[in-house]
Order: structure tokens, then sequence, then C-alpha cells
């Protein structure tokens, strides 16, 4: 799994796929090669804007990868559909940020490619773009290569400078000083009802001196490969503080903060995710509250508590890697029922997973979980869980801190070298594994398979695609047991 930000073709798109008004980061802004004035440079499964005028400004970037705008119709609708009006591109998509439900076909992306829960590989939750982007294989043989961030993204506030400035009554085209900055978009999208789009410079840094204005309002955040470093500011509040539904974080790397870089204690929220994110060296970890919460791509590490805290049910949480946790790796609270935790990697925490009091419901599936200075995971008196496919090693203590009854089912897995043994009350079902997994090479903190690994072909296929962009649901005879599928 890459964490090169708006690499592999992840583009970011907002909670619902709508659009607005504003300025198009999609595509090119000119035609760089390709069919000329043919299709534009979005990547594939783009979601339209409001307006319904996504792709490039005028031609742009090849005909090769994703679905593509045309130079005059493009984006499609405002409610995500995609696909171009009069065509678009090549059929399917490009990489690993094609669309997983609904290809494209010769106009554009079927249904915005959500798959099972939020987004199979960077889609968006609700439809929208589903992985837009041309990333590293956006255009075809004749575009972009590396450019664009999402086809037909609309900024409605374009961050313009990465001075921390916060001049009274900034707007768009009068923001004082040096430009608009961060902050001073964040108040402008509070004081507009409805969800705005802020976009920030790709590759820029953000040096901020506090924490940021608390989100009251529906938000996407666009970060498309820039950086926050909070470590000028002094304070341990929140840097990230949502108390609004339908917030994206997406794309951005975030780091020094003192406080929870990213956190939400209203659990009425709905709509809260946080995509394809680098946060690392805080005081604290991600929390988030709300009902249905997608965290999915992230990568977080160094974090002095909890790497990831779960605070509202039915949250998913796929595909991450959380690393060097103070105390446990991901938390999920007593009202976190009902949660799906799918393709994560846990290393170094003092327990990698650690389920409260009272959680019922949840699925454990393809989760690796390493290095935990005490159990690898801890059940307690959860109840209702579904723990398939997944490798727990290295732990000071048991595995998995469990008895029979927690579990609806619990088989296909792999416990080794933990101190005290595989799991202390528990007996998990056959196949049962408890030799060496054979990771490619542990020291550097590569977790996936060696080619010999009894992990390989030793799952059990349970519906959830761990293949990417290529074919089926896994490659080989059965699914591999841990966070990343051996291609």
């Amino acid at each position: 799994m890459s964490y090169e930000l708006l690499e592999d073709g992840l583009g970011g798109a907002g909670p619902d796929g709508t659009g607005g008004s504003g300025t198009s980061v999609g595509g090119t802004a000119s035609s760089t090669g390709g069919s000329g004035s043919g299709a534009g440079g979005s990547g594939p499964g783009a979601g339209g804007s409001a307006s319904g005028t996504g792709g490039s400004a005028s031609g742009g970037g090849g005909s090769g990868g994703g679905t593509g705008g045309s130079a005059s119709g493009g984006g499609g609708s405002g409610s995500g559909t995609g696909g171009s009006a009069s065509g678009g591109a090549s059929s399917g998509g490009a990489g690993s940020g094609g669309a997983s439900s609904g290809g494209a076909g010769s106009g554009g992306a079927g249904s915005g490619g959500a798959s099972s829960g939020g987004a199979s590989s960077g889609g968006a939750s609700s439809g929208g773009a589903s992985s837009g982007g041309a990333g590293s294989g956006g255009a075809g043989s004749g575009g972009a290569g590396s450019g664009g961030s999402g086809g037909s993204l609309v900024i409605d506030y374009p961050v313009t400078t990465t001075a921390d400035e916060d001049d009274p009554g900034a707007t768009v085209g009068s923001p004082g000083q040096t430009g608009l900055s961060l902050r001073e978009a964040m108040d402008l999208a509070n004081g507009t009802p409805g969800s705005q789009t802020i976009g920030l410079d790709s590759g820029s840094t953000y040096p901020l001196d506090d924490s940021l204005p608390i989100v009251t309002e529906g938000l996407v955040l666009a970060g498309q490969g820039a950086s926050l470093d909070f470590s000028p500011a002094s304070g341990a509040s929140p840097c990230l503080h949502l108390d609004a539904s339908d917030v994206s974080i997406q794309d951005l790397e975030i780091s020094g903060c003192n406080g929870e870089p990213v956190y939400s204690n209203d659990g009425a929220a709905t709509g809260l995710e946080l995509l394809r994110c680098y946060i690392h060296d805080s005081g604290q970890g991600v929390s988030l509250a709300g009902t249905g919460t997608l965290i999915q791509g992230n990568r977080m590490t160094n974090s002095g508590t909890t790497g990831l805290t779960i605070l509202g049910p039915s949250a998913q949480i796929r595909d991450n890697e959380i690393l060097d946790s103070s105390t446990y790796g991901i938390y999920l609270s007593n009202a976190s029922s009902g949660f799906v935790l799918v393709g994560n990697l846990v290393v170094r925490s003092d327990v990698g997973l650690n389920l409260g009091v009272g959680v019922s419901g949840g699925t454990l599936w393809f989760n690796t979980v390493e290095g935990s200075s005490g159990f690898g995971i801890s059940v307690g008196l959860a109840s209702g869980l579904d723990f398939r496919n997944n490798i727990v090693t290295g732990g000071g203590s048991w595995g998995l801190n469990a008895t029979d009854a927690r579990f609806t089912v619990i088989t296909h897995n792999l416990l080794f070298g933990n101190a005290s043994g595989g799991c202390n009350n528990c007996t998990p079902g056959a196949p049962y594994l408890t030799s060496d997994p054979q990771y490619a090479n542990a020291g550097a903190d590569d977790y996936s398979l060696g080619p010999t690994s009894p992990a390989l072909n030793a799952g059990v296929d349970v519906g959830e695609d761990r293949n990417g962009a290529s074919g089926g649901n896994y490659d080989g005879a059965a699914p591999d047991l841990g966070y990343l599928e051996a291609n």
C-alpha cells in the first residue's frame, strides 16, 4: 500500500459526490498532448460537479487511463454518476483507483464506485468521484503522467498562501496580506450554509501557529498532497475539530499536533471521512465519533496515546497502517457496535486492538497485528464478533485475549510468536495456523507475505475484494491471511 499522497490514481471527492461553484482543479488547464480537444485528464470514475462541468478546461491529458471528460461535455451530473456528456475515454479507468462497481463504458463511470461499506480503494463512500485524479496512471499514452488531482473536483475556497494569516473580512477576491490562508478559508466555509470545498496547493507545507477553526458546516478539505505542520502551535487542543456532519478530510499530511490531529465528539454526526492521509508525530491520536464514519487508506505513526479511537456505531475502518502508538493501536469504544475492521496493519503498540465493554456485532477480517507489548487483540466483554483471515504475531502476552463465547465465527487465522500463547481462553476454529507467517522484511516494517509464507492462500472467501485493480476478490486458490493480498 502506497502512502505517497495522491499517487496510485486516488483522487478526492466530496462525501456526496457533488460539486458547487468555484475553481475546478481537475485535469489540466490546457492541452498537453493526447487527443487534442478530445478526452480530458480526469481520473477514473470522476464524479460531476453540480453544474456538470468537469474534466479539463480545454482538452488535456490524453485518452489512456481514466474515463475523462470531454472539453465541451465533462463531468456528469451533481449526483456523481460521472462520465462525459459526449463519450469519454477508455473503458474501466486506470490503476488501483478505478471504479469498483459499474466501470466506465463509453460514457464514464457507472455508479461512482463505492464498494461494500464505502470506497474499495479510495472512492467516495456515497457516490461522487470514485477515485479520480491522474496520479501515476491518469492519462494514457499522450497525457499528463502524474498530473491532476481528481476529475472534476470544484474548489469553492482555494488557499493561495502558506502563511497562517487571519485577516478580518478576508474573502477570495480580497484576502488581504499575501493571499487567502487556510484559516481564513475555513472561516468562510463555516459562514456558508451547506458543504463547501477547500483546496490546498499540492506539495506545499502550511506551518500553523494554533489549532484551526472548529468545522461547523459540511466540508471537503482537499489536501491534494499538501502538509499541515502544527509544530509551531503550543496548545494541546484538537488541531482539526469536526463539529458537523458530511466532513471529508482527504489526501493530507498532518504532523506535530500536540492534541488530537483530527477529532469529533459529535455523536449525532454522519458522513465523516478520513481518506488517504498521513498523520504522524502527534501528542494524541485521531478520535472520531458519529455514525458510519469511514477511515480508509491512512497511515498513522508515532501517536503519543492511541493511534485511532472510534466513538460511534457502524464505523468502516479499512486499509489503514497504524504504527508506534503509545497505548492502543485502535480502540473501539462501547459505543462502536457494528464496526467493520478490514485490511488494517497495526504495529508496536501496548495493545494492538482493544474493544470496549458492550461492543457487539463487529467484523474483523484480514488484519495484521504485530509486536504489541501486551495483548495483540483484547476482546474483553465484546460479543457477536466475526474473526477471520487475521494474523497476530510477536505480542508480549497472549495474541488474543478472549473467550469462545465472544465470537459468532473464529476460523482461518494465524497466531504466532506471542509470548503467552495464541489465545488465553479460546480455541480458534480450524484451519488455525501457528507457524511463522514469514513477513517479507519485518525489520523494515514490510509485513507483506514472503513467497513461501504459510498464510498465502490460507484464508476463506468472505466476499471482500482484496485484489485491488486485479480481477476477482483475491489472487490464487483462496485469499491470503493478513492485511495485504500478495499478487
